[in-house]
């Protein structure tokens, strides 16, 4: 098992640094193993992530753990972009559930929307101040920072619910939860993603600690469901670790899209998420969480 992982990993860690991270070249062609009678039915459900907003279902980490792997069979991406924790509830609730017992393997990537994420980065971008104290309720004057907060403490209630759920739908499989990643460097300078598009050193340094967060909150999540049975449910996957370096305005080739590949034709809407080398980085990290 331990040599079956590290033939695994070194294979994900080729398609890391040999995937191109511009969209306007060729894609290599990624041959699929030959399955053993012993396969596991796999099931991918989420966001915008798995879904492969960007890069497409067939680039997307689900396809690429699917093509890796002898022993996971994908037997559907259910993700969709903009899902919350409600909508991937909907999501696992659509496989029949004659279906749900050949499932052994579920990976599950939710809860930027919950949260938020996306109006937050739109609200630091060109931020003449603190884009944390923007007033983003009138009615109350509560701010940016604090309706996240909110949301947070929402999203700690909702997704161990959410896991329960998927372990008394599906009892036979392994729940792995994905976090997400860190969006800039370290760097104290303020970062040009485009021209007239600027995010200041402090609301970085914001959008870093509130990734942080909200990956707490979904270890904790999972930490919650296991703990709350007899047995492991779920799994926590450490993709945040493996982009440290490679956001934008950082230190390694940056491994989310942004407004250049928008500018080359990519939908607007993949802008902050995994280029093709992000993705192939996500499939690492579930294969270090031991999915296959």
């Amino acid at each position: 098992m331990r040599r079956r992982l590290i033939v695994l990993v070194a294979a994900a860690i080729s398609l890391v640094w040999w995937l191109p991270a511009n969209p306007a070249q060729a894609v290599p062609t990624i041959v699929p193993a030959t399955r053993p009678a012993s396969v596991v039915g796999y099931l991918a459900v989420g966001d915008s992530i798995p879904a492969g907003v960007g890069v497409g279902e067939s680039h997307a980490y689900p396809a690429i753990l699917d093509h890796l792997s002898r022993r996971l069979e994908l037997v559907e991406d259910l993700a969709v972009s903009g899902a919350t924790v409600t909508d991937v509830t909907a999501q696992l609730a659509a496989v029949p559930e004659a279906g749900r017992a050949s499932i052994r393997r579920i990976s599950l990537t939710v809860g930027a929307n919950d949260i938020g994420w996306g109006a937050a980065l739109a609200l630091c971008v060109n931020a003449p101040a603190e884009c944390a104290d923007t007033v983003v309720d009138p009615s109350t004057g509560a701010t940016l920072g604090q309706a996240i907060g909110v949301a947070v403490a929402g999203l700690s209630a909702s997704l161990p619910a959410l896991l329960a759920r998927a372990h008394q739908w599906y009892p036979n499989a392994t729940i792995y939860v994905s976090s997400y990643y860190r969006l800039f460097g370290s760097k104290a300078k303020d970062c040009v993603l485009a021209d007239g598009a600027v995010v200041s050193a402090g609301n970085q340094a914001w959008l870093n600690s509130t990734a942080d967060r909200l990956n707490a909150t979904i270890r904790r999540s999972v930490a919650s469901v296991n703990a709350s049975g007899p047995a492991r449910v779920a799994r926590y996957v450490n993709a945040a670790q493996l982009f440290r370096g490679h956001g934008f305005c950082d230190k390694g080739a940056r491994w989310v899209f942004g407004p250049i590949e928008v500018a080359l034709g990519v939908d607007a809407a993949a802008i902050a998420h995994p280029n093709y080398r992000g993705q192939a980085a996500y499939a690492l990290a579930f294969l270090r969480a031991r999915i296959a």
